[in-house]
């Protein structure tokens, strides 16, 4: 509890820091809330309330509280290395985190009491490269992919006009499943091998999750195995679709994605890898994670 009331402090110091200048555009919302997302502790509830810090300027009177009730979070020695994992954790999301960045976010934490001035303009210097790298990220502008929000859209946008009959569907429900079917294929994808035993617990599972028809589910998961989908941005990707689902709905779909990798006997490196870095970003605990590896394990002998 102490942990999550802590991310949270620091989700809100954060969105002080992000409207310093009164604008927060688009792109930047979301790879502010792809970075915020890598805050430990946070519930459900938790991130509902962090995604509504970026909605809007944060005012004098609230900039003022905010900082104030990271100061009182952070007194005690526990608290501070705490805090410090957790910023770490966020300037990291994209697996990069360089000496001086470590070195800002400590300056940032104890300058923060005595320089709360001082610890914002820190926290905007802190917050420069790992933005870069996440807008590049999500933009894939080095393979010339569109920005993985706009292949989601247009994705939809198709699928609704389509022959499957999916134009009866909303688009949220069709945005779940284009989520879903992006990650599933990651790990179908992860031995380099297309088994048709993974493709068919994957149609299943969207048949019986979704009610779709086999028509329907084959040509989702036909679609999300293209070269495209499997380039987009697993974070983002992850983070929709958790925000999109519930704790009971994730747990099934980690198991789905074990039972995928393990339809063909082998558990390979490879798909431990992408399976556990999709239970990460699907804020799945590690419990969740070791309880289905071991007993893979056993079948895989």
């Amino acid at each position: 509890m102490q942990d999550s009331s802590l991310s949270l402090a620091l989700a809100k110091v954060v969105a002080v820091a992000a409207w310093a200048d009164g604008e927060v555009a688009p792109e930047e919302r979301d790879c502010l809330m792809d970075l915020l997302y890598q805050l430990p502790g946070l519930s459900l509830k938790d991130w509902r309330r962090v995604q509504k810090l970026l909605d809007r300027p944060v005012s004098p009177a609230s900039r003022s509280r905010y900082m104030k009730q990271l100061v009182e979070q952070v007194k005690d020695d526990n608290a501070k290395i705490f805090a410090l994992y957790a910023l770490e954790r966020m300037v990291e999301a994209d697996g990069v985190i360089a000496d001086s960045e470590r070195g800002m976010i400590a300056e940032f934490i104890d300058k923060v009491g005595a320089f709360p001035l001082d610890a914002l303009n820190l926290l905007l210097q802190v917050l420069e490269q790992p933005m870069e790298r996440r807008i590049k990220a999500a933009n894939r502008t080095e393979r010339e992919f569109a920005p993985v929000d706009e292949v989601i859209a247009e994705r939809i946008d198709d699928w609704m006009q389509g022959e499957f009959g999916l134009e009866d569907r909303t688009k949220t429900e069709l945005r779940r499943l284009c989520l879903a079917g992006i990650l599933l294929a990651r790990v179908i994808h992860a031995d380099d091998y297309i088994d048709e035993r993974e493709l068919a617990v994957a149609i299943d599972f969207l048949m019986s999750n979704w009610k779709l028809e086999r028509e329907q589910a084959e040509f989702i998961m036909i679609v999300s195995l293209s070269d495209a989908f499997n380039e987009l941005d697993v974070l983002r990707v992850s983070r929709w679709l958790f925000e999109e689902t519930n704790l009971r709905e994730r747990r099934r779909f980690l198991e789905l994605l074990f039972e995928i990798a393990i339809i063909d006997g082998e558990l390979l490196d490879s798909e431990v890898d992408e399976i556990m870095q999709i239970c990460a970003n699907l804020r799945l605990d590690h419990l969740d994670f070791q309880r289905h590896y071991e007993r893979v394990s056993e079948m895989a002998g």
